[in-house]
């Protein structure tokens, strides 16, 4: 199955969403024992592909240059969930 989600969404809400894509069909549709569920943030069949885009370490040298003159971005943390955070989130959310 291929979503479509906004192009906005994080990598991890994408995720719950196929989980909850995935649980829902498997709930309504009793002879389904399996389904792949694909998040994609655009319409890549009718829509050109981007590759222009930089990857993430390059993206991130880009920002640490263009934020250098800015005292707080030294200050950044990067914030993690681990799988487990997620899966508590996913089940929480299910209907």
């Amino acid at each position: 199955m291929h979503v479509l989600v906004d192009p906005d969404v994080s990598v991890s809400e994408g995720h719950i969403i196929s989980v909850l894509v995935e649980q829902r069909l498997k709930r309504e549709i009793h002879e389904m024992t399996d389904v792949t569920v694909h998040i994609d943030p655009e319409e890549d069949e009718c829509t050109p592909a981007c590759t222009a885009l930089p990857l993430r370490a390059e993206a991130l040298a880009r920002l640490a240059s263009l934020w250098s003159s800015i005292p707080a971005s030294n200050e950044r943390q990067r914030v993690a969930s681990t799988i487990w955070e997620v899966k508590s989130i996913s089940m929480s959310i299910s209907p």
